[in-house]
C-alpha cells in the first residue's frame, strides 16, 4: 500500500477498507494452489466506480500476486443479502494476467431472480469490463495521491471537498 499513496495516507485508507481484504490477505498467503473469495464489490471490484478505499486496498493485495487473478462484478443481489458481491478468483503459477468481468442477470430472469432458482442456461449474462485493472483503479491512486489545490486547478473548480473516502460530484456523478 505504501508504494502506492503516501504514507500519510495509508492508515486512513486501510482503516476505510472491510476486514475481509485481511482475509483475502491471508487467504492468498497460505492457499497453495489459489483461492475463490466473495466480497462486498464496493470493497473489492464494482464496474462503475474505483473510488471507494476499500477497493484500493483489494487492489495492493492483488497486483503483485503471483498469478492469474479474475475479478468479476456480479451486478445483482446474488445472495439476497442486501449487499452486491464480487467474486475474486485467484490461480498461483498460472500467467501473471488480470481479468475483470461483469456479471448480470438476463432481462428473463431481472424481475423474478431467487437465490433459490436452479441456474439456467440464458439467466446469467457475462462480458468482459473494458479496462484493464491498472486503469480501472488510477482515479483511487490519483485521489489519494493527488493534492487538492492542484487538482482543483485542473478541474476549474473553486474548492474540492472530499466525500469520506472518495470524491462525488455535485449531482452525484
Amino acid at each position: 500500500m505504501k508504494r502506492l499513496v503516501p504514507s500519510a495516507k495509508v492508515a486512513q485508507i486501510v482503516a476505510s477498507s472491510d476486514v475481509a481484504a485481511a482475509a483475502l490477505a491471508k487467504s492468498l498467503e497460505l492457499a497453495q494452489e489459489g483461492s475463490g473469495f466473495v466480497m462486498n464489490r464496493e470493497q473489492s471490484f464494482y464496474h462503475r466506480t474505483s473510488m471507494p478505499a476499500g477497493i484500493l486496498v483489494t487492489y495492493s493485495i492483488l497486483r503483485d500476486y503471483p498469478g492469474l487473478v479474475k475479478l468479476v462484478d456480479v451486478d445483482f443481489d446474488a445472495f439476497q443479502h442486501g449487499v452486491l458481491p464480487a467474486l475474486i478468483i485467484a490461480k498461483r503459477g498460472v500467467s501473471k494476467d488480470r481479468q475483470l468481468a461483469i456479471m448480470r442477470l438476463s432481462d428473463a430472469y431481472r424481475q423474478r431472480y431467487s437465490k433459490n432458482l436452479r441456474l439456467a442456461n440464458d439467466m446469467v449474462l457475462h462480458h468482459a469490463y473494458q479496462k484493464t485493472y491498472d486503469e480501472y483503479i488510477l482515479p483511487s491512486i490519483s485521489y489519494f495521491t493527488q493534492d487538492f489545490n492542484i487538482l482543483s486547478r485542473e478541474l476549474k473548480v473553486d474548492n474540492i471537498i472530499p466525500k469520506g473516502q472518495y470524491v462525488m460530484g455535485l449531482f452525484g456523478g
